[in-house]
């Protein structure tokens, strides 16, 4: 614990200043340590709330704090973070001593926060791995496959139908996530790119949107691997930002430079009559030496 900080008028200097060592601890423990709400990278998880609404500053007394959580135990850790790993850097932010102990001697590489940038107790010491290590969250313990049984006799027809189909297809299951950023509920229409390069259409009915007109999830059953899944391709639904609707991201190329050019509406058909400076003039080819070349030449 920090010693004589004021809780009670300034959260975060107990809490933060606490969670912010803790998580060093935490991540130089394990790689993939779930810290913060199954994140291991706590700045993962703090957008969620700086994005959010009632907020309050962090100079707020604890009392008068709206979601005290993130605002007293998290925000600060994670400014301390981005300070240390990204706009100091280790090196600069943490200072060495020859007085002071350490694992190995006192010019010991130092270590950062994020495991791609140095190794972490479990990779230097593999036995310290355990049954949390070899398994994910997602496997069957025994508890599981005790209550399958039950668990099955509380489906109805059509859902055991599907679960002895999906067994026996052993599918490819995808978890697509859609946000609805603008305030209408669209109808969704998809195209399924698929690792064999084949593709299908998709149309999700805006119906998808009735239990939640914020954020949904689609399970997809599929027969193969899923390579993309792109969003209103045909712009059938007046999508204002269409940089958002590939998955996995897609660069687009960009059109700036024309478009800042000439702020009024282009007459294509008037300024094709322009005469070309340069040109052919009466009699003369396009294809005279004086012409002038609208495409690069391919002539060295």
């Amino acid at each position: 614990m920090v010693a004589n900080s004021d809780e009670r008028q300034w959260g975060w200097m107990d809490e933060d200043l606490n969670t912010f060592p803790e998580y060093v601890v935490e991540v130089e423990w394990e790689e993939t340590f779930p810290a913060f709400g199954g994140h291991t990278n706590l700045l993962d998880a703090t957008p969620t709330y700086m994005t959010s609404s009632n907020q309050v500053p962090i100079m707020t007394n604890s009392e008068s704090i709206l979601q005290f959580d993130p605002n007293a135990y998290s925000k600060s850790a994670a400014a301390l973070t981005v300070l240390r790993e990204t706009v100091m850097g280790r090196e600069r932010s943490t200072s060495h001593s020859s007085n002071m102990p350490s694992a190995g001697s006192s010019n010991a590489p130092r270590r950062r926060i994020f495991s791609a940038r140095w190794r972490t107790c479990l990779q230097r010491m593999p036995a310290l791995n355990d049954m949390y290590n070899d398994n994910d969250p997602y496997t069957a313990s025994n508890e599981d496959k005790n209550g399958c049984p039950s668990y099955i006799k509380k489906l109805e027809d059509w859902e055991q139908d599907a679960l002895v189909r999906g067994l026996e297809e052993a599918p490819f299951i995808y978890f697509v996530d859609f946000s609805n950023l603008g305030g209408l509920v669209p109808p969704l229409p998809l195209v399924i790119s698929y690792a064999d390069g084949s593709s299908r259409e998709l149309m999700l009915a805006a119906e998808i949107w009735r239990l939640n007109a914020n954020n949904i999830t689609r399970v997809m059953m599929e027969t193969k691997a899923v390579s993309s899944i792109s969003l209103d391709d045909r712009h059938q639904t007046a999508d204002a930002d269409f940089s958002n609707n590939q998955f996995p991201q897609r660069i687009t190329r960009s059109r700036l430079a024309l478009y800042k050019s000439d702020k009024k509406r282009r007459d294509l058909m008037a300024d094709m009559l322009v005469e070309l400076k340069g040109g052919p003039k009466d009699g003369e080819s396009a294809d005279d030496d004086k012409a002038v070349p609208l495409a690069p030449s391919n002539a060295p």
